[in-house]
């Protein structure tokens, strides 16, 4: 990779950094990464040409989150299309799902709809990283869909890290600006692996209960993660979440002496959540996805009601929080 950093401090003893950089080999050969370090260890990865997603974060050097195999390839590596987004699906702390549609591969009256939309697979314009002058660092970008003559969705994403706090705040706005109302539909795919996900030492701690969906495993306690496996080892489960504030903890006893980090967010404006797991040896790892809506595909989603629409001229905005911390104070085992 080349570039240079656009920003670096140095306040009370931290340091931080914002580095603006492009890929040179392999399926990123071009792709643009924001590659942004606070002053407590806190590191992550921002992806402008993959719908201003975020990949891979650190946390005092170790990985929180989970990668597959694919990496995460240039828009421009695999093509365009709505039906390959697993063949892209990077992994990382957000894949953005939508905004069109999103959920299941369906077909709305001859046209198909693919695995979890279009977004992830589109530029950003309007990138900007800048460190605050409190220290903290906003990455901002603007990201489009569009579908005929008269649809088009703009999402604008501001993603802020503080600069004395393991904190990632996501806030992400809307806006319809074609001439016709069109849906909307977002789900917030957040990947996390080892050893931040390790049997026997990794609890998940969720606002409710949870149901399977679908899936192979007997085990549905959904609080553990269990050891890798040779067979599929996948489950989709839906989680009951109360209205307003909604946190989910994930909570490992062993790493770093006890860490925790939690996702939280708000049930009006994301009335669903779900949690997928894949166990299978080699490709590890759980999600947990917030989302507008259930996960049938839009025209099953639509039937039941699930699917928002925006007016020509209309935004509505949504938001996670990501928050790591130490738990080795408050007694955890080391």
């Amino acid at each position: 990779m080349d570039g240079a950093p656009t920003a670096s401090w140095s306040v009370s003893g931290t340091a931080g950094s914002l580095f603006d950089v492009t890929v040179n080999d392999g399926p990123e050969k071009g792709s643009r990464l924001i590659c942004a370090r606070n002053g407590v260890g806190l590191q992550c990865v921002v992806h402008p040409d993959r719908g201003m997603d975020i990949g891979e974060v650190l946390y005092q050097g170790f990985p929180l989150t989970w990668a597959s195999l694919h990496g995460h390839p240039a828009p421009w590596a695999f093509g365009s299309g709505d039906g390959n987004w697993l063949d892209a699906f990077g992994g990382g702390l957000l894949s953005t799902c939508g905004l069109l549609f999103m959920g299941k591969a369906s077909d709305e009256n001859g046209r198909l709809l693919g695995l979890h939309g279009n977004i992830s697979r589109q530029s950003a314009r309007e990138v900007a990283a800048v460190t605050e002058s409190s220290g903290g660092i906003a990455i901002d970008g603007r990201v489009s869909e569009s579908n005929g003559f008269f649809t088009r969705l703009d999402m604008h994403r501001r993603i802020r890290i503080p600069r004395d706090q393991a904190v990632i705040e996501v806030r992400d706005t809307v806006t319809n600006v074609g001439a016709e109302s069109c849906p909307l539909m977002l789900l917030y795919h957040m990947n996390f692996g080892y050893p931040l996900i390790d049997p026997g030492a990794t609890e998940i701690i969720w606002p409710g209960s949870a149901r399977a969906l679908w899936g192979e495993e007997s085990d549905r306690d959904f609080s553990h993660v269990l050891p890798p496996r040779d067979d599929s080892g996948e489950t989709v489960a839906e989680v009951e979440i109360p209205e307003g504030s909604v946190e989910v903890i994930m909570h490992n006893r062993r790493w770093l002496g006890g860490v925790a980090i939690s996702i939280s967010f708000n049930a009006g404006e994301l009335p669903y959540l779900f949690h997928w797991r894949m166990f299978r040896r080699g490709v590890y790892g759980i999600a947990v996805e917030p989302s507008t809506a259930g996960l049938e595909g839009r025209p099953q989603e639509r039937s039941l009601g699930r699917v928002r629409y925006l007016a020509p001229g209309e935004s509505q905005t949504f938001g996670v929080r990501v928050v790591v911390w130490s738990t080795r104070e408050s007694g955890a085992d080391g």
